[in-house]
């Protein structure tokens, strides 16, 4: 066999190794970054909470960040799951907490008037399976509740100046509230919390259609 040959298979068996070895570490790489799986197993729970909302979040026990969130709007079985795909990093640890919603007013109220639960887990190296199963040991995970959405400000009557009709005359008002620096807040006609010339073109197009807008 030709020594050109020897060398060529050499290096080609070389290249294969090194393919292997980079594939390996790219792997481990993406170990390493942490980027790791949770499946929270839910059991016994439609006896006591059928038709009550769920919720779970997983947090970060060190830095108290939520990486993941879990809702169930209406219980309907006994056992069900929640998975989250790549949200633990590898060498955390994290409090999984969920509670039932037990007064059905959709919001963490704490125990004993909704029920809730904590799982811990720590140092997390491998994608992580955990069950929760319903009991009575509650403890007040301290859910945090949406803020509720603030009510829309109420829009001025297209009639601005008050003289029993909407025409050009209310544009012209609305103009001079403006330009006065009138707050009034119900001048933002399309409610977007500024009162701008979009305002004054919805206004004009409500007096057109002869569609006024009341408070």
């Amino acid at each position: 066999m030709k020594r050109s040959t020897l060398v060529f298979r050499a290096l080609f068996t070389v290249s294969r190794i090194g393919i292997a070895v980079i594939l390996l570490l790219v792997a481990f790489a993406g170990r390493a970054s942490g980027q790791l799986d949770l499946t929270v197993n839910m059991t016994d729970f439609a006896a006591a909470h059928e038709g009550q909302l769920f919720k779970l979040r997983v947090v970060n026990s060190a830095t108290g960040v939520e990486v993941g969130e879990y809702e169930n709007e209406e219980i309907t079985v006994p056992n069900f799951t929640a998975f989250f795909n790549n949200i633990l990093k590898s060498g955390e640890s994290y409090n999984i907490d969920a509670f039932a919603d037990y007064n059905n007013n959709k919001l963490y109220d704490p125990p004993p008037v909704d029920h809730a639960w904590r799982i811990v887990i720590t140092n997390v190296i491998v994608n992580k399976t955990v069950t929760l199963r319903h009991t009575p040991q509650w403890v007040d995970i301290e859910y945090p509740n949406q803020e509720p959405e603030p009510e829309p400000a109420d829009t001025c009557d297209c009639d601005l100046n008050g003289d029993g009709i909407a025409d050009t005359g209310d544009l012209l008002e609305w103009i001079t509230q403006v330009r006065g620096g009138m707050e009034n807040t119900c001048l933002d006609y399309d409610r977007d919390g500024e009162i701008k010339i979009n305002d004054l073109i919805m206004l004009m197009l409500e007096i057109r259609s002869g569609g006024c807008l009341q408070p």
